[in-house]
């Protein structure tokens, strides 16, 4: 017979197994922490290569930067020693961590040095480099070449060379120019680059032979690191990471990455003793906690088997002093009934536990269903009070403590009301399925939501309601994004044949106002009305570009050099009526050079900047208007501060407002197409994505300086024109028809009739002889019954029947010199130019002055005559 274990083996047996239990599961914590180690130490020397291969290939650009200049330099360029030195000699004590700079010739011979001893030596044959490398590798490509450590031949320090080719006009190869770059001064910017307790910073070339060191030790410039792993691509994008031993043979975990624009490589290492360090210490401390717990625990068994002990002698006492008849001792009348009391208790607790069990497990999955769902979860009690919340419904409403226990139901809705018409639903029993609502969030957003719900009986009774909300926000902007879309099309093909229309309006108009110009006859008041109507019809012009460029059908842009401070001088009428009387606006204009840019364009930007500064002060304020001049050397906009410009300085045009400002969220999407602030309806969220396209297209920048309740500083950033003089506007010159008179026969081919009298009055005033036709294929049969008369054909490129493009496709083969003038009132947008240019000697676009339409004429006449006579 098997005698059963005592009480007391069976809790030191537990004991073990719990420590047992223990140990296992720290060798488990352990492994896992020295893997996580290893992956904390690859991911910090990953991000300390990254940050420091930018920084080296920022000094690399820098160096590149210097070199490009200087081998375009008309002094440095013809290699004279007599001129060339001296640029070097200005610019080498600018240069970090440079030794000297030289110009070799395409033999190799030093012609010129930024050391002036060097300079002094170039005229001695001995001092040439076609025996380096670098000046090898130069040679075969145009481009910047850095090479691997060498040995100074004049100052034997340890160098790198960076070098660019000095090319000629037809790409020759005419030289190199060269840095020379002293290791030792740069190993102590990898010494001094602030990176992470024990990293080891090496910087080598693709051949791994080590330019730079941040301890250097046993180890140092000129040396090369192990190639234990040959299949190990140092080049590949995004860099690498392994653990290896290193050449000072100290076991690391290694990152690299390669430096931009070079060959070479920045290698971070961390030794694995250092890695793992802070796994074996918590090793060590949890092992002590452990054998601290289990002596404890010992204890406790031992206390424990003592108490147990004592409960069943009294029992055993108690059972006998009942056997005595003294039942007083024992709740329980012999062992009989003291066995089927324990039987009794052990069946209810058993049913109890069960039900437990049963309860926990609902409650698990509950909870794992709500915690882990998508989708947010709000259980409501009956006074309409939150109560449960899940992770999704907190993110989705943005709540900074992370619990919406105890938030009104009604309050997480846009509209209150809403809300309570919903709960007192859901409270009567009804089911909500699939509603559309809209959420506020802590944050003040707006979230749509897709609201499903019911009434269900609570675990303790009663009951409860069960909320559930999909985010459908985002799918609501496109909605929205889409439609604003279709509408912005609309709305382009609309401007687009209005435009079409009106420029053939203003063709007419401005030509018969330039013809009484033109009359001898005509009286000078009337000169004077002409020439009023000359000028509106010009403005009138400049709208319809503005309206197609708003339609993006683009529209024929004219960059000049133009003057801003004249152009916001001119749009100050405009603006002021545009802002309306709460506001004041001031003009601060300060001399500034000429910019290039479409004048039309320029005043989109200016309107649009204008408008939304309107919008930021509805009670009223002061909107100021300023230009400046920034030399080299100063940034365009506050928010690229760390930059130097490109150029030679930049014009600023300032728009500034003493509005409620803009959040710095919403200030970081300001020129995101289709993002706007304002209320739906009030706002397409394209005018400053607008704004930042033509500034772009124009060379410049944009930036904004911001804060709420600060107001805002809109700063427009354009490099001065290169000319260094404004175009002066030639609205106001009186236009004069030729008095030459001119011969030839032209076919004028237009469908609207008051266009083609106005070609043809034009023409035929100057003594060209006309043949009119209304439609393209009236122009088609005219060209091939009387072609052999017709000098030249004008045409319209849309037309009814058929268009410009394919009658001169019809008629080329037949008469392939003669010349063909295409005009139309559609802008480039709409029409194929790549297809008017294969089969036409020009392109005018309405409206246009007789003088225009007359200089093309003749220019396509003049060059058929130039093409038969070389013929």
């Amino acid at each position: 017979m098997t005698l059963p274990w005592s009480i007391r083996s069976q809790m030191i047996v537990t004991v073990l197994a719990l420590a047992a239990a223990l140990a296992a599961l720290e060798f488990v914590e352990l492994r896992r922490g020295m893997g996580q180690a290893r992956e904390q130490a690859r991911g910090d020397a990953l991000a300390v290569t990254s940050a420091l291969a930018q920084g080296v290939g920022g000094f690399l650009a820098d160096l590149d930067h210097v070199l490009t200049e200087l081998a375009s330099n008309p002094e440095v360029r013809p290699l004279d020693p007599t001129l060339c030195s001296e640029p070097m000699v200005r610019v080498l004590p600018y240069l970090r961590y440079a030794v000297n700079i030289l110009a070799v010739d395409l033999n190799g011979e030093v012609r010129c040095s930024g050391d002036g001893e060097i300079s002094a030596m170039a005229s001695t044959p001995a001092l040439r480099y076609d025996d380096r490398d670098w000046f090898q590798a130069v040679q075969a490509r145009d481009a910047l070449f850095a090479s691997g450590p060498l040995r100074g031949r004049y100052s034997g320090r340890w160098v790198s060379v960076v070098a660019r080719p000095i090319l000629g006009a037809d790409g020759e190869f005419l030289g190199a120019v060269a840095i020379t770059v002293d290791l030792d001064r740069f190993q102590g910017f990898l010494a001094g680059a602030g990176t992470p307790q024990n990293t080891l910073l090496t910087l080598a070339d693709g051949g791994v032979h080590i330019l730079a060191r941040s301890a250097p030790g046993s180890v140092g410039i000129g040396d090369t690191l192990p190639h234990d792993n040959p299949e190990v691509d140092i080049f590949q994008p995004g860099g690498g990471s392994l653990v290896t031993e290193d050449a000072d043979g100290v076991e690391r975990v290694f990152a690299w990455h390669q430096i931009p624009g070079s060959t070479w490589v920045i290698f971070a290492g961390t030794p694995t003793d250092a890695v793992l360090g802070p796994a074996f210490a918590a090793l060590r401390r949890d092992v002590f906690w452990a054998l601290l717990i289990t002596g404890l625990l010992l204890a406790l068994v031992t206390w424990t088997y003592g108490t147990v002990t004592r409960s069943l002698s009294r029992l055993v006492q108690g059972t006998r002093a009942a056997a005595l008849g003294d039942p007083s001792r024992v709740p329980m009348e012999g062992p009989r009934e003291v066995v089927e009391v324990g039987r009794q208790f052990k069946q209810t607790l058993e049913a109890r536990a069960e039900a437990e069990r049963d309860a926990r497990a609902a409650e698990l999955r509950w909870h794992s269903v709500t915690e882990n769902a998508a989708f947010g979860v709000a259980v409501v009690d009956g006074d309409g009070d939150i109560v449960e919340s899940n992770p999704a419904l907190v993110t989705l409403l943005e709540e900074p403590s992370g619990d919406l226990g105890g938030a009104p139901f009604v309050e997480i809705f846009w509209d209150e009301d809403r809300g309570r018409v919903i709960l007192d639903g859901l409270l009567e029993g009804d089911r909500l399925l699939a509603a559309e609502e809209r959420f506020r969030t802590r944050e003040g957003n707006l979230r749509t939501v897709r609201l499903t719900g019911r009434r269900a009986e609570a675990p303790e009774g009663g009951f409860r309601l069960e909320v559930f909300a999909e985010d459908i926000t985002a799918q609501e902007d496109l909605k929205v994004q889409l439609l604003q879309s279709q509408k912005m099309e609309a709305v382009g093909r609309l401007a687009g044949g209005v435009a079409h229309d009106f420029n053939n309006l203003l063709t007419v108009i401005q030509g018969h106002a330039e013809i009484m110009l033109a009359a001898a006859e005509t009286p000078i008041p009337r000169r004077r009305n002409a020439k009023e109507i000359v000028q509106a019809a010009e403005r009138a012009s400049n709208l319809t570009n503005q309206l197609l460029a708003f339609s993006r059908h683009g529209g024929i842009e004219s960059p000049t050099d133009v003057d801003l401070n004249q152009l916001v001088r001119g749009m100050e009428r405009m603006c002021r009526r545009l802002i309306g009387e709460h506001i004041r606006m001031h003009l601060e204009l300060q001399p500034i050079p000429p910019v290039t840019i479409d004048p039309t364009r320029f005043e989109q930007v200016v309107l649009n900047l204008v408008v939304n500064a309107r919008d930021a002060m509805p009670e009223g304020g002061v909107l100021t208007l300023s230009t400046t001049f920034r030399e080299h050397g100063s940034t365009a906009i506050a928010t690229r501060a760390d930059e130097e410009p490109a150029n030679t300085g930049w014009v600023i045009l300032s728009v500034q407002d003493t509005g409620s400002g803009i959040a710095p969220e919403v200030r970081e999407r300001i020129f995101d197409p289709f993002f706007t602030t304002k209320a739906p309806g009030q706002g397409s969220g394209l005018g400053l994505s607008t704004v930042y396209g033509i500034v772009s297209s124009a060379g410049g920048e944009i930036g904004i300086d911001s804060a709420p309740g600060q107001g805002t500083v809109f700063r427009v950033g354009l490099p001065p024109a290169r000319s260094g003089t404004a175009t002066e506007p030639a609205a106001g010159a009186q236009p004069t028809l030729p008095s030459s008179p001119d011969s030839g026969t032209i076919l004028v081919v237009e469908d609207e009739q008051q266009v083609r009298e106005i070609i043809v009055s034009v023409l035929g005033e100057v003594g060209f002889n006309t043949i009119e036709a209304r439609d393209g294929k009236e122009g088609l049969e005219l060209v091939r019954s009387r072609g052999d008369e017709l000098d030249l054909v004008v045409t319209d490129v849309i037309m009814p029947r058929l268009q410009g493009p394919e009658m001169v496709a019809e008629f080329r083969d037949q008469f392939p010199t003669l010349p063909v003038v295409f005009t139309s009132g559609y802008a480039e947008g709409r029409i194929e130019m790549e297809a008017l240019e294969e089969v036409g000697d020009a392109f005018l676009a309405k409206p246009f002055r007789p003088t225009v339409l007359l200089e093309v004429v003749r220019e396509a006449l003049r060059s058929r005559q130039e093409l038969e006579t070389r013929s």
